[in-house]
């Protein structure tokens, strides 16, 4: 293997690694936020209900608080939507190496020579790359003329 073909390889596992980790990330963050919400919000009514235990009361104030902080959380940070964006991308990253280990399609057709096909490999991952961060932007974007509506 070429060098070329190693400094493209990496960048390559680079892209690949940084997608997979905060895609896991993102999609911890989106299940914890909303399993917080749905058991705060349930158990809200059952402490109002258990009236005995005035001990416990301020419970009733402090779960929905709680539950609402949560869904306010993952509101502003978008994690559901960032975990899936980022999924996406890895997919993307992985189908462009397999067409590309493979020499399958005309960007990496067997009749091309070695340095076009590398070439052709590292323009595709920076598009894919290029295109998450457009998305990312534009999500951002309308995130903020949708506050100044507000």
């Amino acid at each position: 293997m070429s060098t070329g073909n190693q400094i493209v390889e990496k960048r390559y596992n680079d892209l690949l690694s940084w997608y997979e980790e905060h895609k896991k990330l993102s999609r911890c963050c989106y299940y914890l936020l909303q399993v917080t919400v749905i058991l705060f919000s349930v158990l809200t009514p059952v402490v109002m209900l258990v009236d005995e235990l005035s001990s416990i009361s301020w419970l009733a104030g402090l779960l929905p608080a709680i539950a609402a902080i949560a869904a306010s959380i993952q509101t502003l940070f978008k994690f559901n939507e960032t975990w899936i964006s980022r999924a996406e991308a890895s997919e993307r990253l992985k189908s462009e190496f397999v067409y590309y280990q493979s020499r399958i399609g005309p960007l990496y057709s067997s009749d091309l020579a070695e340095e076009k096909v590398t070439a052709n490999f590292l323009d595709r991952i920076e598009q894919i790359n290029r295109y998450e961060r457009t998305l990312w932007v534009s999500i951002q974007e309308k995130d903020q003329a949708s506050e100044l509506k507000n």
